[in-house]
């Protein structure tokens, strides 16, 4: 979740972080924002976390809810019309079932399952904004497969996505 943190360097608990303004000389104060609060944020699941990831979000107010569309319609049942900001790491999703992602976990909930935890939340929170984070290695890029689960998630919180062919880095 703090960017400063993570072992691995993956920038996705970055941006939430920055968000959340535990590093605001990074974006919010730079553009004259202010940060998300904790409360207003829901983390669909992580996992494989680093000890200090772990740390900060026991420590914080953001909540984090597993990936079961009942637990995240009763953790937002009482946010009513409050704007919510939704975060989503695709890694946390099963490795097998996204070749090519930079960090796969095994043992994780199948595609399926996580657009049904976004439609339980959409139903359920009035979510203004969100971010799927994903990194998949430069030589999958292409990956029809992968963008197809990206563009499946975004579906589910209203948004179209569409590709364009981009050379591996």
């Amino acid at each position: 979740m703090c960017g400063s943190t993570r072992i691995t360097g993956y920038l996705a608990g970055m941006s939430l972080a920055m968000l959340t303004g535990r590093v605001p000389e990074l974006t919010c104060d730079l553009l004259g924002l202010r940060p998300v609060a904790d409360s207003d944020v829901v983390l669909v699941d992580a996992r494989d976390l680093d000890p200090a990831e772990r740390e900060a979000l026991t420590a914080s107010q953001l909540r984090r809810v597993p990936a079961d569309p009942a637990a995240i319609s009763a953790a937002v049942a009482g946010l009513g019309q409050r704007p919510v900001y939704l975060h989503v790491d695709v890694d946390v999703i099963d490795g097998p079932q996204l070749p090519g992602l930079r960090f796969p976990v095994d043992g994780g909930p199948a595609i399926p399952r996580v657009e049904d935890c976004l439609a339980a939340i959409v139903t359920a929170a009035n979510v203004t904004a969100a971010g799927i984070a994903c990194a998949w290695l430069p030589e999958h890029i292409n990956d029809k497969a992968t963008r197809e689960a990206i563009a499946r998630l975004a579906r589910r919180l209203g948004a179209r996505l569409a590709w364009q062919e981009a050379s591996a880095l």
